[in-house]
């Protein structure tokens, strides 16, 4: 594969998104981790990351003094009123009215289980309208096949351009992304990740690397009065390329018989599931996640095929049993710290009745990365 060209647009483009994501859903250093709400900094590699970005568009002041929170907040704010992302568009599209997420429509016997997410649709309307121009859930919870005990929270927020306007906004989305964490986690105990954000900068000049749109019309609003939402889609193969060479690469170098503890053995059953995605958008080929098994199967031996066939079926059988001691006061103060605790505790007690063949899964892997068919 060619190297990547760091000074192009699409480049600047998915840096800027992978910094204002890290930063809204917490983005902080282990002490901020661990200390949140009383410490709310910044971690040095965002740090890093943010200077890195700054100089390429000339911004000095960002190197001046220390960056805290509330300064990072205020460069982020610069950047996005100077950047503006421009080149060679492939396709329009559109995102078509999502149904409004509705918990009636759900099994009454799910309703325990599902009302965390109704709690996040009543934040997002109270309190994350005004800066949001549309706010999704997709995935499996959307299109009711999930799986209790697996299925996690996927969800996306567009943010509207004038919330650049004043660093004050960004602090405030952080701090109400993070605390919706806790429900993240109610739903999924080993949730993984916080809210996907874009912008409506990105809307003009759209990869699909993102979140297909495909996935969009699959999803539902937690937001009322939802709308169309219209996209210019650019290639992102490229980027899809990196996404899916890190893949690989984490599962060469992963021991194969190794103990994982809960939290790292689910990190990898969900990246052995998403391999067919992302083999896919390498190609160009964006799809909801659930539609690309089947298509990019074709492609492979059925030797070759064994990791990802084996991931799902894990993925229908798991099960978690146990109380979760850490989610009540403690999720409610530092919801990420308590779901960490609780993926121990999970550990400790034996919690989880899967017995997972890591093996299969690591030198399966290895080995499509070895055949190397997506390069």
């Amino acid at each position: 594969m060619k190297a990547y060209n760091k000074n192009t647009a699409n480049f600047k483009q998915s840096s800027l998104h992978d910094v204002l994501n890290s930063f809204l859903n917490g983005g902080f250093s282990y002490k901020g981790f661990a200390l949140y709400p009383l410490i709310k900094d910044v971690s040095a590699e965002n740090k890093k990351r943010l200077y890195v970005i700054a100089n390429d568009l000339n911004i000095r002041t960002i190197g001046k003094g220390h960056l805290n929170s509330v300064n990072f907040a205020a460069a982020l704010c610069e950047i996005y009123k100077k950047i503006s992302f421009n080149g060679r568009i492939a396709k329009a599209a559109e995102k078509k009215p999502a149904r409004i997420f509705d918990l009636s429509q759900y099994p009454k016997e799910d309703m325990q289980y599902l009302k965390p997410i109704e709690y996040i649709r009543k934040v997002a309307d109270e309190k994350l309208k005004k800066f949001a121009a549309g706010f999704y859930i997709h995935g499996s919870i959307s299109t009711n096949d999930y799986i209790k005990g697996w299925s996690d929270v996927d969800t996306l927020i567009i943010l509207k351009s004038s919330v650049f306007e004043a660093p004050k906004n960004l602090l405030e989305i952080r701090d109400i992304l993070y605390g919706l964490r806790a429900n993240f986690c109610s739903v999924d105990p080993l949730q993984h990740h916080g809210v996907m954000v874009v912008t409506e900068h990105d809307l003009g000049y759209y990869p699909e690397v993102f979140l297909p749109i495909d996935a969009l019309n699959c999803s539902k609003s937690l937001m009322s009065d939802d709308k169309t939402i219209k996209f210019n889609i650019r290639d992102s193969k490229e980027e899809a390329m990196l996404k899916l060479n890190w893949v690989m690469g984490y599962f060469k170098s992963l021991e194969p018989r190794k103990a994982k503890n809960s939290y790292e053995l689910k990190f990898m059953l969900h990246l052995a599931a998403l391999f067919p995605a992302l083999y896919l958008e390498a190609k160009g080929i964006y799809l909801y996640k659930k539609f690309t098994f089947e298509l990019a199967e074709k492609d492979f031996s059925e030797e070759d095929w064994k990791p990802i066939k084996y991931a799902e079926k894990t993925r229908k059988e798991w099960l978690i049993k146990g109380s979760m001691p850490f989610l009540g006061g403690i999720s409610k103060i530092n919801p990420v710290l308590a779901y960490r605790l609780n993926s121990l505790y999970i550990d400790l007690i034996g919690g989880i009745k899967n017995k997972v063949d890591v093996k299969l899964i690591v030198e399966g892997m290895r080995n499509l990365a070895d055949k190397g068919k997506f390069y």
